[in-house]
């Protein structure tokens, strides 16, 4: 899952950067990007929680 969010949060970074590119009204975009930022908090989160475990779990294989 995490490589899936990773994915996806890059390919939505993407869009916008298309968009930004399209969309001479920077306020405009602006504005979708913060409504992206809001609308994905939960799954940031998510994605941060897992990969933070990951990171963790490696660790402490690596001490062992």
């Amino acid at each position: 899952m995490i490589k899936e969010l990773a994915v996806a949060f890059i390919e939505i970074s993407s869009a916008v950067t298309r968009f930004k590119a399209m969309d001479p009204n920077s306020l405009q975009l602006l504005e979708v990007q913060r409504d992206f930022d809001e609308r994905l908090a939960c799954y940031k989160e998510i994605f941060q929680e897992r990969r933070k475990s990951v990171v963790q779990s490696s660790l402490d294989k690596f001490i062992r």
